[in-house]
């Protein structure tokens, strides 16, 4: 568990509740990003955001000033920053941490400061909010996807779209002048994929993307590994190991609904009219850093952060052209790595985020000398999720692969694998651990929910070896019952004890089984295992 922060309140805060009208999109959502189980937050912020398209839907924020619904003119706010958190939801840290910004550029009295607060379901369980909350998987909101709340889902792009609105509304801030996004490492993700499918405004607008792990490519191409600026297709046999390459959110393949509405060919010309600043921590360069993404399709991006970024800032003037530097630049912080509350409050950052747009730098930085292959710290643990790369229907008597059904385990989408009464799913999974490695955590994860009224003790999990149909059950557990859509989330069971070696992880299986005899069905969402080894 994080420690828990004693926080009683926020600098200036205030209480309001405004309703929201986005839009909700319709479609499936394709989550290829491992959804892992997250403890609560510590903190809700007091603000509510409410989305009110057919129920009322809330969203917490943090502000320094009450978003004005146009009532009274607010004549001191010149510029607006919306400021999002990171993975682990705490935007009452992240309004803090730019409010010191603020106050470090002379800026805070003319600015409003706004952290919207994306909620699992973990955090809406911990708070007993209702379904009038929205909530995302935690994977899900990075990326614009629609929210997994019963009533009604709405992509979490729409949150920053509805509160540009309210900011840009004259009777509300007649004296705006500029909006900026910022968002560090998970937040940085929503800001570089929101640039793609924002609605415009008649206020500029910047976005501030500091240390993702990853970034979204606008073709197939690569870079070619070794180097920092030439790219290609990747070969038939790193394609052949990571075929969702160019899957979103890492390319533009299977797009989600919200980017699907707003069209490929428009989000690719929107981005390269929006202003974006690259902001990189140049020590943020830890290959081996655990919240570091190291699936297949990030690491075709580069080895660290700090590599990827400058690979992307290049690869962006390889396919707009040079002229993209006019709207695009990347900035580099000396002596900072992936810390948001360094990257904000560095002199590049404050520069960055308070300049007026024209004072914003955008001379590329020197690129860093490449290390293509840089040698694991033997004393450092890395984390690495193996997604499944096939399994076993016992009821259709058919492999995954078979059934064009893996894609469905791997992603966390709403769409489900059925598990009939007293049948049983198999899954293997793809492992690239080093062979002389050292085994320290094993952890099973799986999204999923019960049909109601489904029997007591139905959800059962084994692991094993051996082939997909008939494994060799070495360990099994009795797993929660969660009865209902509402309740899906991601179940973890740590295997560490049984799987202790490379061989043994090598061919581990794990089976699903429903042991219910009353026809409800056990819906699993996605499947993943999170190795951490030396």
């Amino acid at each position: 568990m994080f420690a828990a922060k004693k926080k009683i309140g926020f600098k200036k805060l205030a209480l309001t509740t405004l309703t929201l009208l986005g839009t909700s999109f319709l479609g499936l959502e394709i989550d290829a990003s491992p959804v892992l189980a997250r403890d609560p937050v510590d903190v809700v912020c007091p603000n509510r955001l409410e989305v009110n398209n057919s129920s009322e839907l809330k969203v917490p924020y943090c502000a320094n000033k009450l978003l004005n619904g146009g009532e009274q003119p607010d004549t001191t706010v010149k510029r607006a920053v919306i400021v999002v958190h990171g993975t682990n939801r705490n935007a009452d840290d992240y309004y803090d941490r730019m409010r010191d910004a603020a106050i470090k550029a002379g800026k805070l009295d003319e600015t409003i400061i706004i952290s919207p607060q994306f909620l699992l379901q973990e955090d809406k369980d911990k708070f007993d909010f209702g379904e009038d909350f929205l909530h995302w998987t935690n994977g899900g909101w990075k990326r614009g996807d629609k929210s997994r709340s019963a009533n009604e889902r709405t992509s979490s792009f729409v949150v920053a779209n509805y509160i540009m609105s309210r900011l840009v509304d004259k009777n509300a801030y007649p004296n705006l002048t500029s909006i900026t996004i910022a968002g560090h490492s998970a937040g940085a993700q929503y800001a570089h994929r929101l640039a793609f499918g924002s609605k415009e405004t008649d206020i500029p607008t910047r976005y501030i993307v500091a240390n993702p792990s990853s970034y979204l490519y606008l073709d197939n191409k690569r870079r070619v590994e070794g180097t920092l600026d030439e790219f290609q297709v990747p070969s038939d046999k790193e394609i052949s190991n990571c075929p969702d390459y160019n899957e979103y959110k890492y390319g533009f393949q299977d797009i989600n609904s919200y980017l699907e509405a707003v069209g490929e060919d428009k989000a690719k010309k929107q981005y390269a009219q929006r202003k974006v600043v690259y902001l990189l921590g140049e020590e943020d360069d830890n290959p081996n850093s655990s919240s570091l993404d190291k699936k297949c399709p990030a690491m075709l991006q580069g080895e660290h952060r700090f590599e990827r970024g400058t690979i992307y800032y290049n690869y962006l003037q390889q396919f707009y052209g040079s002229s993209i530097t006019a709207n695009h630049s990347k900035v580099t912080v000396p002596g900072v790595g992936h810390s948001s509350t360094q990257m904000f409050n560095s002199d590049e950052g404050v520069q960055t985020i308070f300049a007026d747009t024209a004072d914003i730098p955008s001379t590329p930085t020197p690129d860093p000398t490449p290390n293509p292959d840089p040698t694991p710290n033997p004393d450092t643990t890395t984390s690495e999720i193996l997604e499944v790369t096939d399994g076993w229907d016992e009821k259709d008597g058919k492999t995954l692969s078979d059934d064009d059904k893996v894609s469905v385990a791997k992603r966390s989408d709403n769409d489900w694998l059925d598990l009939e009464s007293d049948k049983f799913l198999s899954f293997q999974f793809r492992n690239n651990i080093p062979t002389n490695a050292t085994i320290k955590s094993v952890k099973i994860s799986v999204e999923h929910y019960e049909e109601e009224d489904i029997s007591p003790n139905s959800v059962v999990f084994e692991i094993g070896g051996g082939a997909l149909k008939t494994p060799d059950i070495i360990s099994k557990k009795s797993m929660p019952v969660l009865e209902g859509e509402s309740k899906e989330q991601v179940v973890e069971w740590d295997v560490t004890s049984e799987i202790q070696t490379i061989d043994r992880l090598k061919d581990l299986k794990l089976v699903v089984r429903n042991t219910g005899k009353n026809g409800k069905k056990i819906k699993i969402d996605s499947v993943f295992v999170s190795v951490e080894y030396r």
